[in-house]
């Protein structure tokens, strides 16, 4: 309820301005957790009360009200929320793709187009086929793409940054592949880790992403990703390659890092969605 509204009820009903100070501020300062009140007049029984003064007490307090009333709003419309797919999504994608014999075949969405890949669904010929990632100037090998294909996933990909399928045998074969059509901004980085080191990735300040994977050309249990806000650090999430679908929200306080203890360098896709 705003300030005023209640500024309004009270002093309506008789009461003294003091007592109506007194009331007020025992209402409202208890939900001002995240914009605290400033110091406010103090009045003494018996004399007489300030208008200015009064007034100003009415408008400091205010103004922490109306400002955390717009810090919870945010925080219900953006990254207190988790991302619901099925809210953004405005149709599915469905389809084969032959990566053709001794060579390559690319998954990429239309123009304009954001995809969440759910599947992939096919029988390639083991460590000879592989599975990975490009976005026209940069690419790296994710997996050795074998077995029945992958599922329980969620790869966001656009014409920025899609996945690409190589054969080395001399057959070719076909995988079917279904997609949600989301309507948000496709988001990526493509992050360089050192040898027995650490990097840590941060989307631009003011922005927050939902990541959707996390992808690795690592083959091994390291090097593994993880959540932290500088202090604290939730386990790691990706291993072997590709991790489940996450759909977690970083922004520049809470963000990825990765942990690389092989003997050598490493790279790591993070993607996902911006949510305008």
């Amino acid at each position: 309820m705003p300030a005023t509204s209640i500024q309004r009820r009270v002093l309506g009903r008789g009461m003294s301005p003091l007592l109506a100070i007194a009331f007020f501020v025992f209402l409202l300062v208890p939900s001002a957790s995240g914009s605290q009140v400033g110091a406010l007049t103090t009045f003494t029984n018996g004399t007489v009360a300030d208008a200015d003064e009064v007034n100003a007490n009415f408008t400091a307090v205010r103004s922490a009200v109306n400002d955390n009333d717009t810090r919870i709003t945010a925080l219900e419309n953006a990254g207190g929320a988790p991302f619901d797919v099925d809210s953004y999504a405005s149709g599915t994608r469905r389809g084969f793709i032959t990566v053709p014999a001794n060579g390559q075949a690319d998954l990429i969405p239309p123009a304009n187009e954001t995809w969440l890949v759910r599947s992939l669904t096919g029988t390639p010929s083991g460590a000879n086929t592989t599975f990975g990632w490009a976005d026209g100037s940069e690419e790296l090998t994710i997996n050795n793409f074998s077995g029945n294909g992958l599922s329980g996933v969620a790869i966001a990909i656009s014409d920025a940054g899609w996945l690409r399928f190589k054969n080395s045998t001399g057959s070719a074969f076909a995988l079917y592949y279904t997609a949600s059509i989301v309507a948000a901004e496709h988001v990526f980085q493509l992050v360089d880790v050192p040898a027995a080191g650490t990097q840590t990735f941060r989307p631009p300040a003011g922005q927050t992403w939902f990541v959707t994977n996390c992808l690795t050309e690592s083959q091994f249990s390291d090097p593994r990703a993880a959540f932290t806000d500088g202090v604290n650090t939730a386990g790691s999430f990706v291993r072997n390659g590709v991790a489940s679908a996450a759909f977690i929200s970083i922004d520049n306080t809470n963000y990825v890092t990765y942990n690389n203890s092989t003997g050598g360098a490493q790279k790591f896709v993070v993607t996902g969605v911006r949510i305008p």
